[in-house]
């Protein structure tokens, strides 16, 4: 169990890349409406062409993308969101030469080596993994186009889970004569970010090494809030198992009946069994 006020929390980018002619040496990186920061010979540039470059490797991290470098051939393996297949893209930083699933590509811009760290296109995070991508105004934006918005999306166990957990925590809550929280869309969007974090990152914390702490993840999403909680857990097979175990631990419990929650976001990874609840007042 954990409490925490809310705090400032500011990021500034700036890109530095000696060994190529850039047109812009102030990008801001954004990836599902969180701004990264990277380090500075992994950052983010316009080439002399006019062509955006990422860091191949520390943004498909971020996606779940794994990626072998054995140069001069770069692999990289993951799914296309928007059809869900298997995508197995090859790039050759001397040729140019680019495939996906064995088929040959042509793309705006070269893979290139920079500062030791391997750079694509922007537009191959959509070509090959079907992501929205966009640059405006020294802005980079990628973004997941299934990410959890304006409507609250989870699929298969992840969905009965959640909504068992979110219905337990409310009939404890009317049985200890406090309201019934609500859902937010942000919420669930984070909490479900941390679980399969913890899953993908094989930590159990409140700190995540890609994320940082809940600090981190609430005001990456802009959430202004009055008062905020979170409770972990892992291991619980089913959501009578993890809310009973929560109920069982008085500092979890608080989290749970507390007046002066009046929000709730729920994740839930299947695989490692990691559980997360996030509570929020917005600050009105």
């Amino acid at each position: 169990m954990k409490r925490f006020t809310k705090y400032l929390f500011l990021l500034s980018l700036l890109v530095i890349a000696p060994n190529m002619t850039f047109a812009n040496d102030n990008l801001q990186l954004i990836l599902n409406n969180k701004m990264l920061e990277l380090n500075w010979n992994k950052k983010p540039f316009i080439s002399a062409e006019g062509y955006t470059l990422i860091p191949f490797q520390s943004v498909s991290q971020m996606l779940g993308i794994s990626v072998i470098e054995d140069l001069p051939i770069v692999l990289a393996q993951g799914k296309n969101i928007k059809n869900n297949t298997d995508i197995l893209l090859k790039a050759d930083i001397f040729t140019g030469n680019i495939t996906i699933n064995n088929k040959p590509i042509t793309i705006d811009g070269n893979v290139v080596l920079n500062n030791g760290a391997i750079y694509v296109p922007l537009n191959l995070f959509s070509e090959a993994f079907g992501y929205d991508v966009s640059y405006l105004n020294g802005i980079i934006h990628i973004n997941n186009t299934k990410t959890i918005s304006e409507s609250i999306v989870v699929e298969n166990a992840t969905e009965i889970a959640v909504n068992e957990v979110f219905a337990l925590v409310n009939q404890y809550r009317a049985e200890a004569g406090a309201p019934a929280l609500t859902l937010s869309p942000k919420l669930m969007e984070i909490a479900q970010l941390k679980s399969d974090d913890m899953q993908q990152e094989n930590y159990y914390s409140y700190t995540s090494p890609i994320y940082g702490d809940p600090f981190h993840m609430l005001n990456s999403y802009g959430l202004v809030y009055s008062a905020a909680g979170i409770n972990l857990a892992k291991g619980q097979a089913t959501p009578v198992d993890v809310v009973n175990a929560w109920m069982n631990s008085e500092g979890h419990k608080a989290n749970i009946l507390s007046t002066n929650y009046t929000q709730i976001g729920i994740g839930y990874n299947d695989e490692g069994k990691y559980w997360t609840q996030i509570f929020l007042k917005p600050q009105l």
